[in-house]
């Protein structure tokens, strides 16, 4: 998976979430997953919701995940 830099989505980048797990198979339920990326002990998912439009979602192993506008 491969992310563009651009003033934008680095401005968008700010509005990251910490959620946790329930949330994000809450987000995940409800969208279109376009990739998905294997790092080992954390899952990276590019998703398509229909409310929220693309977001990336950080997955770890842990009890915290990170959702931010792609």
């Amino acid at each position: 998976m491969s992310v563009e830099v651009t003033q934008s989505n680095t401005e968008q980048a700010e509005k990251f979430q910490i959620v946790d797990i329930d949330f994000v198979a809450d987000i995940l339920a409800e969208s279109h997953i376009c990739e998905t990326a294997d790092l080992g002990t954390t899952l990276v998912h590019k998703v398509k919701h229909p409310v929220r439009g693309m977001l990336i979602i950080i997955n770890t192993i842990g009890s915290k995940h990170i959702v931010l506008p792609a």
